[in-house]
Parts: C-alpha cells; sequence; structure tokens
C-alpha cells in the first residue's frame, strides 16, 4: 500500500518537501525530507491530527527534555496526535536517495463532533470510563488495518481525477467512517477531550466563522456571539486555537479561496467576493501574501496540470 501511496502524491519536483491537498473537513499533507535532521518540532495543529509512515524512520520523542523516551515510527505505522500538542522528530537515515515520507491528515471539528454526537448514548459508561482514565493523553498508536484502509482511500480521492462534488463525497464519508474506527480504540481519548469543555463553544464560533466567510467579520461580533467581553474573547480564542481571530479569519478565508479556485473556473474578483474581499487588489495582494504567488498564477498551474 505505500508503494501505491507514494506514486499517487509524489511531490512534482524533488526540492519541494511538502505537497498539501485541502478540503472543507480536512487536509491532507505529504512530507518528505533529504538529510539527516534532529529535534524538528511537529504540533500545535488546531484539529486532532493522524501520522501514517510511507518510508525511511522517524523517532519520535513526547518533549523537548534529552532524557525523555522516544519510540521508533516506521513504514506502516500510525498515530493520532491530540491538538496543540507538540512532539520532536529525529530522521536518521534521511538522504537524497531515499527521503523520509510520511503523510499527514488533520480532521477538522465539525465532522469529530457529529460523529461524537451521534454515538454518545451508545458508549457504555464502563468502557468511557476505562478509555478516560488518561485525560492527559498526547498521541495513540493506531495498529489497525481497517484505519489505515481508510486513510489510503482518502488519499486515492484526493489524488484521482474526480468531479469536485464527488470528490467532497467520498472524502467527508470516508472521513465519518475513519473517526468511528477511531472511536473504537484509546484513540477516543484524544476526539473526546477535543469536543470537551469549551471546545462546544468554540466549535460554535468557528461553525459561525466559516458560514460567514463571505461577510464581514469583527472580533466584536465573535465576542457577543460567545456571550463575552472583547478582550475576553479575543485572549480565550488565542489561546484555544492558536491564533487571534482576525488571523484565524484571514486562513480560512485563503484556504476556502484556494479550493474555489481549484475547483471553479470564475473570474479572480469572483473568488475573492466569495470569500469576504469587496476589493479584488485587496484579494490579491491577502492570497499572495499567503502561498507566495497570486490567485491567477495559481489558477494557470491548475488548468496547465
Amino acid at each position: 500500500m505505500n508503494e501505491q501511496l507514494l506514486e499517487q502524491i509524489k511531490p512534482e519536483q524533488i526540492i519541494e518537501n511538502r505537497k498539501v491537498y485541502s478540503g472543507e473537513q480536512s487536509e491532507l499533507c505529504l512530507y518528505e525530507t533529504f538529510q539527516v535532521a534532529e529535534r524538528v518540532n511537529f504540533g500545535h495543529l488546531n484539529n486532532p491530527v493522524l501520522l501514517f509512515m510511507l518510508s525511511g524512520k522517524k523517532v519520535i520523542y513526547e518533549d523537548k527534555h534529552k532524557d525523555q523516551a522516544s519510540f521508533d515510527f516506521i513504514p506502516g505505522d500510525s498515530l493520532v496526535m491530540a491538538p496543540q500538542e507538540l512532539v520532536q522528530i529525529d530522521f536518521p537515515d534521511a538522504c537524497p536517495e531515499s527521503p523520509t515520507r510520511c503523510l499527514t491528515l488533520e480532521i477538522g471539528h465539525t465532522i469529530i463532533r457529529k460523529i461524537l454526537n451521534q454515538m454518545k448514548d451508545v458508549i457504555p459508561e464502563d468502557e468511557k470510563a476505562d478509555l478516560l482514565e488518561d485525560d492527559s493523553l498526547k498521541y495513540e498508536s493506531l495498529q489497525d488495518s481497517s484505519i489505515n484502509g481508510a486513510i489510503h482511500r482518502i488519499c486515492s480521492y484526493y489524488t484521482r481525477p474526480l468531479d469536485a462534488t464527488a470528490r467532497k463525497l467520498l472524502v467527508d464519508n470516508t472521513l465519518q467512517e475513519l473517526v468511528i474506527l477511531m472511536m473504537q480504540t484509546k484513540a477516543r481519548n484524544i476526539l473526546q477531550a477535543h469536543n470537551d469543555g469549551d471546545m462546544p463553544r468554540l466549535a460554535f464560533i468557528i461553525d459561525y466563522i466559516m458560514e460567514h466567510l463571505q461577510h464581514d467579520i469583527t472580533v466584536d461580533e465573535l465576542a457577543e456571539k460567545a456571550c463575552m467581553s472583547k478582550p475576553t474573547f479575543f485572549r480565550y480564542f488565542k489561546k484555544m486555537v492558536g491564533m487571534s481571530p482576525v488571523d484565524f479569519v484571514n486562513t480560512k478565508r485563503m484556504q476556502l479561496a484556494k479550493q474555489l479556485l481549484t475547483r471553479e473556473r470564475k473570474p479572480v474578483g469572483d473568488i475573492g467576493y466569495a470569500v469576504g474581499y469587496k476589493n479584488p487588489s485587496h484579494f490579491i495582494r491577502s492570497f499572495k501574501k499567503y502561498y507566495g504567488f497570486t490567485p491567477k498564477q495559481y489558477q494557470k498551474q491548475i488548468l496547465s496540470n
């Protein structure tokens, strides 16, 4: 299976070390490392993320302490990391002739919350207690062929020449299957922790942002929706998400713009308007600042491929 995945999502140029496929509820990345490296930070994402090893070897440390226990991460291994957590990684065998390759799949909170809400009444109380006894869990190994198979299918749907609507349905349905499978393992701790405490209120705010990207969104408006003062909301949001509300809105607008440019052949100005930019020049500048190229350049690249 690893060889098939490598063929499907191999970067177009050897100098690239990251290739990204974005959807509404997930983001798939292929990372390639071409030289030996030590203590590379990974984490602090806003959603749970799955790691799936394709080739080479990694050594993963839970934190920055030198005496921290580590474990090898080799082809076929997979694990799920909690949001806002950090690990450090060594790449002991990476080289240009045999790069170390790993997939990551970030899963959006909406699908996780949907599945958790559907399953909350069918989980026995004693099983809940067993699975939630370690609420500090940062990551969990996923040695399950069904989970790995679902990851493989998601990769295939992102990379095959599919109609945009068909791709969205296939990816979203398989993501739901993946979350359900993960709920049968101790990875449930991570998924449930992601949905507990302040998460419902935060999820409401993020849902509101995602549904109103085309419109003006102010911090005052979001603070009112969260029933907080503006300063309190700003601190709360930055603590929970890892960035300010304004930066989060701009990030989501850029990600949505890239998706629309990929699947819809519309003028750049129309795409900008669809993600909340009334001024096309402002949209073009923002897009270039975020991605390093203009929307038109990105459209030409998509069409040429």
